[in-house]
């Protein structure tokens, strides 16, 4: 069995393009989105609540 490095375990996703809905569990991105929101940068957030519509209505009451 091959020992793979910490940089090789990174997915081909960073270099191959796919589309993030067959990557991700919808559900629980919404239902975590309103603490992620917090933990990541304003640019970087607003590029996720552009894409998906229903993670900027998902925000903490």
């Amino acid at each position: 069995m091959a020992v793979m490095s910490p940089r090789s375990a990174v997915p081909d996703a960073a270099k191959v393009r796919q589309d993030p809905e067959a990557l991700l569990n919808r559900d629980l991105l919404i239902s975590q989105w309103p603490i992620l929101r917090t933990l990541i940068s304003g640019f970087i957030r607003d590029a996720w609540e552009d894409a998906f519509p229903e993670l900027a209505r998902a925000k903490a009451p």
